[in-house]
């Protein structure tokens, strides 16, 4: 299925794009809205529902950009 391709393609693209801009030190919650929304869409189209991220993971991203200076 070639959309569905196509979305993988561009939720990868985001993800790295993502990771480059969090190690240079800017945070871009529209971009991370992005890549949340191309997932889910790409897991719904390869018939997966999306499954929420546990409180612990939560909690561990949260602490580790506070302990290295990172703000949302």
């Amino acid at each position: 299925m070639v959309p569905l391709r196509l979305v993988k393609v561009a939720r990868n693209t985001l993800h790295a794009a993502t990771l480059m801009l969090d190690d240079a030190g800017y945070a871009s919650p529209a971009l991370n809205c992005l890549y949340a929304d191309c997932a889910s869409l790409a897991a719904l189209w390869a018939g997966r529902k999306p499954e929420p991220v546990h409180d612990h993971i939560v909690q561990a991203a949260v602490e580790y950009r506070r302990r290295h200076g990172r703000s949302y």
